[in-house]
């Protein structure tokens, strides 16, 4: 009788300290919080998330997704461009670590009263797009525009509760990050620089700065008990010789040697120099008093992808890409880091806080363009365009002002 009690008493202490186990695994997702609060198991209980490692090496895989929102017929001049023969990216360890597909329902859970704000150049703005688009928002190229021109920060609020204000800052060099932070105080930074190539001594102090501003930004986070998140997304490339492609590559190898030959494109834009200028902006990221930080690791996923470009007649556009399509894995990354380290504590801890804004949108609500000028009392034009931080060497503010 005693050593069945005794096997009993061992039993339920491996089964506490299992439990335990779990849901200190909360974190990595095995255990979930219901919109209620309540606890519920991951269907994919068995596998931790694939780390930003495994998720740099894989190959495109087709799949029978139904498109996850329209196609943006506004750019796409590729006729070989097929929406409806989608691929999915699969890592390699995809048997050891998962690697979810974008949910709208997770995402707007927990990211629900926040502000995610996009920096950067043209590509920044088509992944903004893809994500306003997945969450059941439109956003015209227009609005990418009148970001540049006027200038000014696009706010448009999506998912069903429009509670998520999603917001783009036309910027290709990162200058005035530290304005718009002030501005708008974005609880998620989406940032990237580095298709409007600069030498590296503009590119090196033009970062260190960047990085200065986030390390600031952070700081503020903590002060106001709240849980920020900074993505550094790189850079891909366009593809030479685009218009003999038309389905991904799945040879790392070939597509970067393709991209230090030029093969007969004579549009290549500094692209053989993005694969090192990656590496330095992580370099100096991780040197950096950036506390924490996800890299959405772009240029390994997408180099694979020579298809789906805008313009691909006469290689006339092989940087730009045709939506949906390779574009939406960047969301897909986003949502994947944000299942680890975002909590609904973290939802809740906004709802009491007050933004430096009255958080409205200036776009119409068909996406196509702006709301009259004055219509919100945000990012009419507040921060000039000749405004600049000064703190660049004269000789890099002169490159980059054109």
């Amino acid at each position: 009788m005693r050593y069945i009690l005794s096997l009993t008493c061992i039993f339920l202490l491996v089964a506490f300290t299992a439990l335990v186990g779990l849901i200190r695994l909360d974190l990595v997702g095995l255990i979930r919080l219901d919109l209620n609060g309540t606890l519920y198991l991951s269907k994919a209980v068995s596998l931790p998330f694939c780390t930003r490692f495994q998720l740099q090496k894989g190959k495109w895989i087709k799949s029978n997704d139904a498109l996850p929102y329209p196609v943006d017929s506004e750019k796409c001049n590729n006729s070989n461009y097929n929406a409806s023969e989608t691929y999915d990216w699969q890592p390699d360890e995809h048997r050891s670590c998962r690697f979810e597909k974008f949910d709208l329902t997770k995402f707007c859970t927990l990211l629900k009263e926040a502000t995610i704000l996009f920096v950067g150049d043209s590509l920044t703005f088509e992944h903004y797009q893809a994500l306003v688009e997945i969450l059941g928002g439109k956003a015209s190229h227009k609005l990418e525009t009148r970001s540049e021109n006027k200038p000014m920060t696009i706010v448009q609020p999506v998912c069903d509760h429009q509670r998520t204000f999603i917001m783009f800052r036309r910027d290709d060099y990162l200058k005035d990050l530290n304005l718009y932070i002030e501005e708008t105080f974005p609880v998620i930074l989406v940032l990237n620089t580095g298709a409007h190539k600069s030498p590296d001594e503009c590119f090196v102090p033009g970062l260190n700065i960047t990085f200065h501003h986030v390390a600031s930004w952070q700081k503020k986070c903590k002060e106001y008990g709240l849980q920020c998140h900074i993505f550094w997304r790189t850079t891909v490339p366009g593809h030479p010789d685009c218009h003999n492609f038309t389905t991904p590559s799945n040879n790392i190898s070939f597509m970067e040697d393709l991209v230090a030959d030029g093969g007969s494109s004579k549009r290549l834009w500094g692209w053989r120099d993005f694969k090192h200028q990656n590496k330095l902006a992580l370099k100096l990221l991780n040197k950096s008093w950036v506390s924490e930080y996800e890299v959405i690791d772009a240029y390994p996923i997408n180099i694979l992808r020579p298809d789906q470009h805008r313009s691909p007649k006469d290689d006339y556009d092989c940087m730009h890409s045709c939506r949906p399509g390779k574009v939406d894995v960047y969301n897909q990354l986003l949502q994947h880091f944000l299942l680890q380290t975002r909590s609904l504590r973290d939802v809740q801890a906004l709802e009491s806080f007050t933004f430096p804004w009255n958080r409205t949108s200036n776009v119409q609500e068909d996406g196509c363009d702006i709301m009259d000028a004055g219509s919100g009392d945000i990012n009419t034009g507040r921060i000039p365009r000749a405004k600049q931080n000064g703190k660049r060497k004269e000789d890099c503010e002169l490159w980059q002002s054109h």
